[in-house]
């Protein structure tokens, strides 16, 4: 993809504890920005058009869940949302309307792929339409993006790792990444999504269906 990027703001070293912590927050945001570019200018011309149209499937998806059995948007988007992790999301493409009948039909014995935790709160967006149960960055920002936010990101660890890649001493802050560095990544993501002329939303699915391909490709 052509990108017309501004270059990153740059920050002096200060010699002080608030100076250090700036400067390596620049560090990590200018590493994410060059990453997620690389990333980005990889994409085939299929993951453009999967990336670009991905949220717009989703959102068609949720408000059919919805049509169908009576629910809010924002309802059956949180159930997909909330029972993502660990499953593919071609599953829950196939499968969530079939566990929203049963469901409905025998309340509480309808079985799904993922964490039981995660099935709990989908019950309890179903029944009581509970969207306080949607919690955490990721899940949060992925219920928000199907319901039709296009400045919502949706960070999982594909879309963590384009932006990191190898950034710090042990190259890979997936696992320990602070709410602060998160915030980097973020604006990382949003930084360039601009240089693009995408919304947030298109371009960390365009760099997420191209990240997934390059971490399953063996190297050359």
């Amino acid at each position: 993809m052509k990108h017309a990027e501004p270059q990153a703001p740059k920050a002096p070293f200060v010699p002080t504890a608030k100076g250090a912590k700036q400067w390596e927050s620049t560090r990590l945001y200018r590493a994410c920005c060059r990453n997620l570019r690389a990333v980005a200018d990889q994409a085939r011309s299929a993951e453009i058009t999967e990336g670009l149209l991905w949220y717009t499937r989703a959102n068609r998806l949720a408000q059919g869940l919805a049509d169908r059995f009576g629910l809010t948007l924002e309802q059956a988007a949180g159930i997909l949302a909330v029972m993502s992790p660990g499953v593919a999301w071609d599953t829950q493409v196939e499968r969530t309307g079939a566990w929203i009948e049963a469901e409905l039909a025998a309340p509480g014995s309808a079985t799904f792929a993922g964490y039981t935790t995660n099935v709990n709160k989908a019950r309890q967006l179903l029944v009581k339409g509970t969207l306080g149960v949607i919690k955490g960055p990721k899940v949060t920002a992925f219920w928000r993006a199907i319901a039709g936010n296009t400045e919502a990101l949706a960070l999982d660890r594909h879309a963590l790792r384009a932006a990191l890649g190898t950034y710090g001493p042990d190259g890979d802050l997936r696992n320990s990444m602070t709410a602060g560095q998160r915030r980097t990544v973020e604006k990382a993501y949003r930084h360039c999504a601009k240089g693009y002329g995408l919304a947030p939303r298109e371009f960390q699915a365009i760099v997420w269906c191209a990240q997934r391909r390059l971490t399953l490709e063996p190297s050359l």
